[in-house]
């Protein structure tokens, strides 16, 4: 199983987003993610990682061993449901084209704590789409994006993290949460939101 886990409110709000809905799992690694989608009752989950190693059988699981630059140069197909958990920290831009495709995007991963997930070019792009769903939580932060926003909204802690990650500066979850809730934090931070 992939890192973290879920509480049952984060695994709620994801159901009521995945059910029905066909989405993809952006480096899906042993497809524990994948097949939790399907229980939540995802109609089929698209498991894209360069090296897939399924643990599950699901025939909801389309499994597919293929780098994000290979499925993009094929046109893979992007539904309009995104899942992305502990997103590798290095700029990967075929990863961001296709989150930028996605119309919902559930993000699953930690930024704090000593733990970074994603990119800065992530998480400014992620910082500029609604917030439908939050939970942040010291294990394992869940937050489900919508469409773009046209002005600047409040940053998360998780996205403030992200953004401000330094092996030399850990940035302490409590802390994080504390700054997200300063309303010129952006302005403070030198950030866009």
């Amino acid at each position: 199983m992939s890192y973290g886990r879920m509480d049952s409110p984060q695994r709620k709000a994801i159901e009521e987003v995945v059910r029905g809905e066909r989405v993809i799992d952006l480096g899906c690694g042993d497809g524990g993610w994948s097949e939790v989608l399907v229980i939540l009752g995802a109609e089929c989950v698209i498991a894209l990682d360069k090296r897939v190693m399924p643990d599950a059988g699901s025939r909801q699981i389309q499994w597919i061993e293929q780098t994000f630059e290979e499925y993009e140069a094929i046109g893979g197909e992007v539904p309009k449901i995104a899942f992305i958990s502990w997103p590798v920290n290095r700029v990967l831009p075929a990863l961001l084209r296709m989150i930028e495709r996605a119309e919902v995007v559930i993000y699953l991963g930690k930024n704090t704590d000593g733990t970074a997930c994603g990119s800065v070019p992530l998480f400014e792009h992620l910082s500029g789409r609604a917030l439908l769903k939050h939970f942040p939580k010291q294990a394992n932060t869940l937050t489900i994006y919508g469409g773009p926003v046209s002005k600047a909204r409040m940053l998360t802690g998780e996205e403030i993290a992200a953004r401000f990650f330094s092996y030399d500066k850990i940035i302490r979850f409590d802390e994080a949460e504390a700054l997200a809730e300063k309303a010129d934090v952006v302005t403070q931070l030198s950030w866009r939101g």
